[in-house]
C-alpha cells in the first residue's frame, strides 16, 4: 500500500494492520489530548504522517481529546495520571486547537518546498468533546462496552504494567478512543489510524469496534518512539518538553537542543522530521562532522516549519553573535529570544554609577556581596562579554546593549539580564 511505502521511507513505520483495497475519499486521523497548553517538538513525526499521508490522497484529521483528556491515557504509564481540570482542559483545547492548525501549515510549506508535495490537502480539526454530548453513560455501555470481553483487556500490558491498581475512569480510556475511530469512520469515512507505538492497543480496539458494528475492515499504523541515540525520548531538555510554543520554549533553545545533538542517529531525525529528501541528507551528512551541519539543517527545518523561516535566520544570526562573542550586535528581540528563561533585573541610569559589586548584590544577581566579590576574584564575572577587571567598576564603565541592555555571566553557566528602566 502507498501509504506504508511512503512512511516506511522516512522511518515512520513500526507497526501496521491490514490496509483495505479501496481508500477512494478516505480520511486517516491522529488524536491529541489537551494534557498541556501546547503540543511538543516529539509530536512533529505524528504531523509529518499525516502530512504525507495526504500524498497517498487521503484526507488528513486532527482530533483533539477534549473528552479523553478529561479521562487521560494509561499507556505506557506505571502510575496513575493527575486529572486536570475542566477549565484546563478547554484552556488547553483553545490553544492546540490554534497551533495544530498552523503547525499543520507550516509543515505543508515545507513539503512543497522540498518538492515532496504538489498540492495540499487541506487538514480538517474536530474536538472529541462534541461525540459525547448526547451519550449517557447507559448508552455508551450498549454501544461500546457491549462488544469488549473483559478478560483480553485486563490481559493488555498497560495493566499488568502498573505499580498501583488501575482505576475503572482509566480502564474506559481505550473503549472511548474506540469509539472515537468508530464515530470518524462511520461519520467521516476514516478507515486509517495513525498514532505512536505505544497506541497500538487503543488503536486495534478501534478497528475491532468498527468491525463489529459497521462490518468495515479499518485499519491501524503506528509510528515508532522518537529517540535519541543515548535512548532519551526526543525533544526533552533537562528533563522538561521543548514545547511549539515560543512562549514557553524559545526557538533559541531548540536550535541549541538540535545543535548539541550526537552524530549517531541524526539521519533517523532528519528523515522522521523534516521532508528533506534522503540525497540532500546524504550530501549534508558528507561535510565534516565538526561542522555540525547536519544538526544545523534538523534545526532549520523544525524551526522554519513551527515559527517560520524569518525566525530561523534570526535564531542563527544570535546564535553565530553569541558564538563570536559579539553580543553588542544583539537587538531587543533577539536578547528576549535567546535569553527568556535568565532572571531580569530593572535599574534605574542613576544606579548604573553605583559600584558595580555592590549594586550586583542588592539587587541580587547573587547571594550577597561576599558571593559576588568571590566570583570577581575568581575572574568568573562578565559584562557584556566583557571580564570585570577593577573592583571599583561601575555599570554605567560598560555600553547597554541596544540601549539598556547588560547581560550578566556570573559563573560559566549563569546569566542574568539588566535592564535600565
Amino acid at each position: 500500500m502507498e501509504l506504508l511505502k511512503i512512511l516506511r521511507s522516512r522511518s515512520l513505520l513500526k507497526d501496521a494492520t491490514a490496509i483495505p483495497e479501496n481508500l477512494i475519499n478516505s480520511s486517516v486521523y491522529c488524536g491529541f489530548d489537551p494534557t498541556a497548553e501546547s503540543l511538543h517538538v516529539g509530536h512533529l513525526s505524528t504531523f509529518n504522517a499525516l502530512v504525507l499521508s495526504s500524498i497517498a490522497g487521503l484526507k488528513p484529521i486532527a482530533l483533539l481529546g477534549g473528552a479523553t483528556a478529561l479521562i487521560g491515557d494509561p499507556s505506557g504509564r506505571t502510575q496513575a495520571r493527575a486529572q486536570l481540570e475542566n477549565a484546563q482542559i478547554e484552556h488547553n483545547t483553545k490553544c492546540i486547537e490554534k497551533q495544530i492548525s498552523k503547525v499543520y501549515e507550516g509543515l505543508v510549506s515545507r513539503a512543497l518546498h522540498h518538492k515532496l508535495l504538489n498540492t495540499k490537502l487541506p487538514l480538517t480539526v474536530l474536538n472529541n468533546a462534541n461525540f459525547y454530548q448526547d451519550m449517557s453513560l447507559i448508552k455508551f455501555l450498549r454501544e461500546v462496552g457491549y462488544y469488549f470481553p473483559i478478560n483480553p483487556l485486563i490481559n493488555r500490558d498497560f495493566v499488568k504494567n502498573r505499580e498501583d491498581s488501575i482505576t475503572y475512569t482509566e480502564f474506559s480510556y481505550s473503549l472511548m478512543q474506540a469509539y472515537d475511530f468508530y464515530y470518524l469512520c462511520n461519520n467521516h469515512n476514516c478507515m486509517i489510524q495513525l498514532g505512536g507505538s505505544d497506541q497500538w492497543y487503543n488503536i486495534t480496539t478501534g478497528t475491532e469496534l468498527i468491525r463489529k458494528k459497521l462490518d468495515k475492515s479499518a485499519a491501524g499504523v503506528t509510528l515508532p518512539l522518537l529517540l535519541t541515540a543515548d535512548g532519551q525520548k526526543f525533544g526533552k531538555s533537562a528533563g522538561n518538553a521543548l514545547f511549539l510554543d515560543e512562549n514557553l520554549t524559545s526557538p533559541y533553545l531548540i536550535y541549541q537542543y538540535c545543535f548539541n545533538l550526537p552524530d549517531v542517529g541524526i539521519k533517523d531525525l532528519l528523515l522522521r522530521l523534516t521532508f528533506v529528501s534522503e540525497e540532500e541528507i546524504n550530501e549534508t551528512m558528507s561535510k565534516p562532522l565538526e561542522q555540525r551541519e547536519c544538526q544545523k539543517l534538523l534545526a532549520k527545518e523544525i524551526i522554519a516549519a513551527v515559527h517560520g523561516e524569518d525566525k530561523f535566520h534570526k535564531v542563527k544570526k544570535a546564535s553565530d553573535t553569541l558564538y563570536r562573542r559579539n553580543y553588542r550586535d544583539l537587538k531587543s528581540e533577539e536578547i528576549d529570544m535567546v535569553f527568556q528563561d535568565a532572571i531580569k533585573f530593572e535599574v534605574t541610569s542613576e544606579e548604573t554609577n553605583e559600584n558595580l559589586l555592590e549594586l550586583l548584590a542588592r539587587i541580587k544577581v547573587t547571594e550577597n556581596l561576599w558571593a559576588i566579590t568571590r566570583l570577581f576574584k575568581d575572574k568568573a564575572l562578565r559584562i557584556n562579554g566583557d571580564l570585570v577587571t577593577e573592583e571599583k567598576s561601575k555599570l554605567s564603565d560598560f555600553s547597554p546593549i541596544d540601549g539598556k541592555y547588560f547581560i550578566v555571566h556570573t559563573g560559566r553557566r549563569k546569566v542574568s539580564i539588566i535592564i535600565i528602566k
